[in-house]
């Protein structure tokens, strides 16, 4: 617990329905199912840590999923007076918006991010500072909070089979060169395709690193506390 908080896991999926309501829930919007032509309503749901459900929202179906977390969670607050509490919510969660509203209504918070989209500054300092050494941690200031950086040798081997599969496509495709078709680590010079050597060597730097941002301090909660609390989120899948 943290300041005799609660500790919530959140996400939001699709009831795919067969007709869409206009006055109702039922509405087309992004589909994760691949049926964007089936009317569906979106839910957020809150368990525990554990994955036992708390509370939920229902929400149109056209509702961006980044847009329920804050009145589902303040629902749950009012109407089981929660004083405090800690989000734990993937990257899909992660907005400036979402963000400043949490730190607005005093929430803690720990969410997955999305490193790729960081700056190769901040992308080469992270990564000079965990040197691909096995459960190493760094944490660097950001205008979201505190990022958090881990680095796994698992990860690292995994990431790096990925990444040498994607680039053994992009390289058949620059042979090839068949218009239309499009590889990770493919862009186009005219009517050309050359390798991304950039890209590769970004996406190099990054294997077998994890990101999340959090506002807890050390002092409340450490480093390998918050990436286990993340990890925690598989309850929320199995509990949907």
């Amino acid at each position: 617990k943290v300041d005799d908080g609660c500790r919530l896991g959140l996400r939001g999926a699709e009831v795919v329905r067969e007709d869409e309501d206009d006055a109702a829930l039922r509405k087309t919007g992004f589909s994760k199912d691949q049926k964007p032509q089936q009317p569906q309503i979106v839910v957020g749901l809150l368990v525990t840590s554990d994955g036992f459900p708390l509370g939920y929202g229902l929400f149109k179906g056209n509702t961006f999923e980044g847009h329920t977390m804050i009145p589902v969670i303040e629902n749950f607050r009012k109407e089981h007076h929660v004083q405090s509490c800690t989000v734990v919510a993937d990257a899909g969660m992660l907005s400036l918006e979402n963000i400043e509203e949490l730190r607005q209504k005093k929430l803690l918070y720990i969410v997955g991010a999305r490193i790729a989209n960081l700056s190769p500054t901040l992308q080469a300092e992270m990564s000079n500072a965990l040197s691909r050494r096995e459960g190493a941690t760094v944490r660097l200031p950001t205008k979201h909070g505190d990022l958090l950086c881990s680095f796994s040798q698992k990860r690292f081997e995994k990431d790096k089979r990925d990444m040498m599969k994607q680039i053994a496509r992009a390289k058949k495709l620059v042979t090839a060169s068949e218009p239309g078709r499009r590889a990770k680590f493919v862009h186009t010079k005219g009517v050309t395709y050359v390798l991304n050597e950039k890209l590769i060597a970004k996406t190099e730097q990054l294997l077998g690193i994890k990101g999340y941002v959090t506002n807890i301090p050390r002092e409340i909660m450490d480093d390998q506390e918050i990436i286990a609390h993340y990890r925690n989120l598989w309850h929320v899948e199995q509990a949907f």
